[in-house]
């Protein structure tokens, strides 16, 4: 075993390779925390490696550096293992190019049937990198990755996703790093699986992994803690600016979601964004200063770093359907069929829905609906399909800053139309929650009679004081409120 003296003479005289490579020998002894915490600080010492900027050699420059693994690189692989430019590869292939090397993980994967989708097309440049990520030496650097990977949900054959968690499960448990049990135990009360039945299976992997690293673990010898101490004291830390930093990004995206309109503010954060090598502040400076033609670069960093940017957010918004301006999340459609329940509450005080101002819902429980809607500060414009989500905002005493109203009259929980509130009583406890109301559009009526909207127009312009426009649909409607509302001075009402 690598002796304490030697590490901390190669800390010592900042040889960060062989302290690195000393210090991953304590480690493999011992399994301790306290040595992985040491190579991390260690691994922040080293240079990276950056990868081509060609990106047609990207994959083909990846593949080579794993296969010839250096401990010096793996951050840089770490850090651009999801970077899939470049060439792809088909299961026979991975597996020859692995298998010869004897690598366990590929014995794993082949027992499934499913790995032959993989024989037909080239689509498996990910399990390349889960095998490499499996294949490495024990190192508590893969952690972090792994379990990266484990969180992610997947959307390929159900098969081979079990088989994926079950071998990063395997991976992470042999690696015995206590310090995944959190980020596992998250797994289990925040599922991101698509499907119910596949949620069920990921819970599984998550529990047999907290269950086999939740085991007491044998002390340091003695005098090797207080030596690995002494050792982290000689290492510079680069913690303390990474906080600062990450302190000064989120003051000043409070003061951008603080004053929406001021432009400078969004290029002040674009710098900061763009000095810690987040690629947002290039989005940023594209869409404020950008020349012509700079939406094909706007909308590739948006693809590209949707995920890293959203969180936990990109599981509740339609990428598709969510526009940036300016660099921020400006309109959004939020409930995918795939969106877990937590995730609602999750999001609320997300830093990206600080800006936005127009929300639509797609599939969405209208109580946690409304609790989103009522946390969002710049909101001017937002979109309502069933009429629990006003009668909830109106229970809770919330106001939305709203100037624009679309209602659709569907229902999440009722049985039938016919048992939908009166649409007068659905207006007033939309007046208590959207005072400021300027236009309202009343699109689809399905429950609602013509005698129902011959009552409710009339009193609208009572219950919001700015109103200024109506819009209703023409579906089963006639034009007689409106023809009356105009001939009285009252606001437009427009039939479509």
């Amino acid at each position: 075993m690598a002796t304490t003296t030697d590490l901390a003479a190669a800390v010592a005289d900042q040889d960060w390779p062989r302290a690195l490579e000393l210090a991953l020998a304590l480690w493999r002894a011992t399994r301790a925390v306290e040595v992985a915490e040491l190579i991390d600080r260690i691994d922040a010492r080293l240079p990276r490696i950056e990868p081509p900027r060609a990106k047609a050699t990207v994959t083909t420059w990846w593949r080579e550096l794993a296969l010839t693994f250096d401990p010096a690189a793996l951050a840089s692989l770490v850090a651009t293992a999801r970077l899939h430019h470049g060439g792809s590869a088909r299961w026979p292939e991975i597996r020859e190019r692995w298998g010869s090397l004897g690598h366990a993980a590929i014995v794993t994967l082949d027992r499934h049937a499913a790995m032959s989708l993989f024989d037909r097309f080239e689509g498996a440049n990910w399990i390349e990198r889960v095998i490499a990520l499996a294949s490495w030496p024990d190192d508590p650097r893969l952690v972090a990755a792994l379990v990266d990977w484990f969180d992610k949900p997947l959307t390929i054959a159900a098969s081979i996703v079990v088989a994926v968690w079950e071998l990063l499960a395997d991976r992470i448990i042999a690696l015995g790093d206590t310090r995944a049990i959190p980020h596992i135990t998250a797994c289990l009360a925040e599922p991101r699986a698509i499907r119910e039945d596949m949620r069920e299976h990921h819970a599984q992997a998550a529990r047999r992994i907290v269950t086999a690293l939740d085991r007491p673990r044998p002390p340091f010898e003695s005098g090797i803690a207080e030596a690995v101490a002494r050792c982290g004291e000689l290492v510079p830390s680069t913690a303390l600016d990474t906080v600062k930093a990450d302190a000064e990004i989120d003051a000043l995206w409070r003061e951008v979601v603080a004053h929406p309109d001021d432009t400078a503010l969004r290029l002040v954060l674009a710098d900061a964004l763009t000095h810690r090598g987040d690629p947002r502040g290039e989005l940023i400076v594209l869409q404020c200063q950008g020349p012509a033609g700079a939406d094909d670069r706007a909308k590739h960093l948006v693809r590209k770093h949707w995920t890293a940017w959203m969180g936990d957010l990109a599981l509740l918004a339609s990428r598709k359907h969510c526009t940036f301006v300016c660099g921020m999340l400006e309109s959004a459609r939020v409930g995918m069929a795939s969106s877990p329940p937590w995730v609602w509450r999750k999001v609320i005080g997300h830093r990206e829905l600080g800006t936005l101002q127009i929300l639509e819902p797609e599939t969405v429980p209208p109580d946690a609906y409304a609790e989103l809607a009522a946390t969002l500060p710049n909101l001017i414009a937002i979109d309502f399909d069933a009429p629990e989500s006003i009668l909830h905002l109106a229970a809770i005493d919330a106001q939305l800053p709203v100037s624009t109203v679309n209602y659709t009259e569907y229902s999440a929980v009722l049985p039938s139309i016919r048992d939908l509130p009166p649409l007068l009583d659905v207006c007033t406890a939309l007046a208590r929650v959207a005072p400021d109301l300027v236009m309202l559009d009343l699109r689809y009526l399905h429950g609602s009679t013509q005698g129902e909207l011959d009552r409710a127009l009339p009193r609208l312009p009572a219950l919001f004081g700015k109103l200024q426009r109506i819009r209703v649909a023409s579906y089963n409607f006639n034009e007689r409120p409106a023809v009356e509302m105009r001939a009285r001075g009252l606001p437009l009402v427009e039939i479509y």
